[in-house]
């Protein structure tokens, strides 16, 4: 195994997956990740729900094509080199590190 391998690998550091989640009501929750989510899905319920549901569908359409205009070249773009950085990454040295360790096994088919 080579030193960027030994270096960067699960074997090698304390980190425990999970180990900065907080553990309430049964649940197992990433604090910052939950907590934004939670409170933007929150606000946007509430919003719809306080002003008239035509204005509601008028302003998230009228977001939605303003986005859509606006990103769609960069999106494309984005979208095409993700496709060709997964190539190069495929027939490049590092695509044949195997993901889970060198003793990792499929668990299925």
């Amino acid at each position: 195994m080579g030193d960027m391998t030994k270096k960067y690998s699960i074997d090698t550091t304390d980190y425990q997956v999970g180990q900065d989640n907080i553990q309430k009501w049964g649940f197992d929750i990433h604090n910052p990740v939950f907590g934004i989510s939670a409170f933007l899905v929150v606000l946007f319920v509430l919003l719809s729900l306080v002003f008239d549901p035509t204005v509601t569908r008028d302003a998230l359409t009228s977001t939605k094509d303003a986005i859509i205009n606006q990103f769609d070249s960069y999106f494309m773009l984005l979208a095409n080199a993700f496709v060709i950085f997964c190539i190069i990454l495929a027939f490049s040295p590092l695509g044949k590190i195997r993901l889970g360790g060198v003793k990792a096994r499929p668990e299925h088919g």
